[in-house]
């Protein structure tokens, strides 16, 4: 595609993304009053939640949630922004523009099967459980109503399906963890590719002076950049708190007991905030740096094929010697 015509898409849609959520959040503002929750009225959830929705530690809980969304995503915007303008900035002075990723050259593994795999699955699932289930929480809205009553079976269907694809990530989100065991103590492999460091936030004051035109290039990078680790955390995060929130909501007989009403009160409250950061996490985000960012759109292969040229690679993780020597390893 041609650069201009790159920057004007990518830039049109992130400015797009960012208006829609600056409403979402005027949106959603008023409904922080305990009499603005709404909610459809037969789960099993919702006699605990009628009961504790102006309880203080709901009502703190729900704050902090709005705080945190807003203060998280709306950074990570204005710096997508402000890098995409440097990346014209210096296309127009002099660009290397990654090399291709072409099949014909020698290709580095980046991803295993089984990474690939718990990816789809995580894609799918969050998708079609989240389509289903952010419907059901915004009753106000009229294409809520039209796609929860009144097309393809009403509501009950829709929370079916949703409970159906929320399974598919609580398979995924064990499926990981026994992938890690499996790594760790059978493989021996140390892992520590993708743990925090300090070289991460060394990179990330870096990386922020080079797109604010502090820095004259950018830092170079091990096999995960910072960003890429922070992208990993806040979802790896985030699913399985979806998950134990969902099933405390659903389960309520077994839940109760545990956590009592106030603990699934909570429950609800925490995984519809946490399903709404991270539908704005990925769209404005995880999507960009995946797809949109510069040398990546339209699509980056490289999660579907697990593999990704060597040059390529080089130039984007010059730093992981492992790789580049010809070791596929994992860890």
């Amino acid at each position: 595609m041609h650069k201009n015509l790159y920057f004007t898409a990518v830039l049109l849609v992130e400015l797009a993304i960012m208006a829609a959520f600056i409403w979402f959040l005027i949106y959603l503002f008023p409904t922080l009053d305990p009499n603005g929750y709404l909610f459809y009225g037969s789960a099993p959830h919702v006699p605990y939640l009628e009961q504790e929705i102006s309880s203080t530690a709901v009502t703190i809980v729900r704050w902090i949630a709005y705080v945190l969304t807003a203060c998280l995503i709306l950074p990570m915007m204005v710096t997508i922004l402000a890098e995409l303008v440097r990346w014209q900035i210096n296309r127009r002075k002099k660009y290397t523009p990654l090399p291709a990723n072409t099949k014909e050259e020698e290709q580095v593994v980046r991803f295993d099967f089984h990474l690939k795999i718990q990816h789809y699955l995580i894609m799918i699932g969050v998708t079609v459980a989240g389509i289903f289930g952010l419907a059901q929480a915004f009753p106000d809205w009229a294409v809520s109503r039209w796609f929860v009553e009144e097309i393809w079976g009403g509501l009950e269907l829709k929370r079916q399906f949703h409970h159906y694809f929320a399974y598919i990530i609580d398979f995924t989100v064990f499926y990981f963890i026994g992938y890690l065991a499996y790594k760790f103590f059978i493989k021996k492999e140390k892992l520590r590719a993708m743990l925090p460091s300090l070289q991460d936030f060394r990179d990330f004051f870096e990386m922020n002076l080079y797109i604010f035109g502090l820095r004259k290039e950018e830092p170079k990078y091990n096999r995960y950049t910072f960003g890429q680790k922070l992208d990993f955390y806040l979802i790896a995060i985030g699913i399985p708190t979806l998950s134990l929130t969902g099933l405390a909501m659903h389960y309520t007989t077994v839940s109760e007991p545990i956590i009592t009403s106030t603990g699934i009160a909570l429950a609800a409250v925490i995984h519809r905030s946490v399903a709404i950061f991270l539908v704005w996490f990925i769209l404005s985000v995880h999507f960009y740096y995946a797809h949109l960012a510069a040398g990546l759109f339209p699509v980056n292969t490289v999660i579907l094929t697990g593999k990704m040229s060597k040059s390529r690679y080089k130039a984007l993780f010059p730093l992981d010697r492992e790789r580049l020597e010809g070791n596929d390893g994992s860890n």
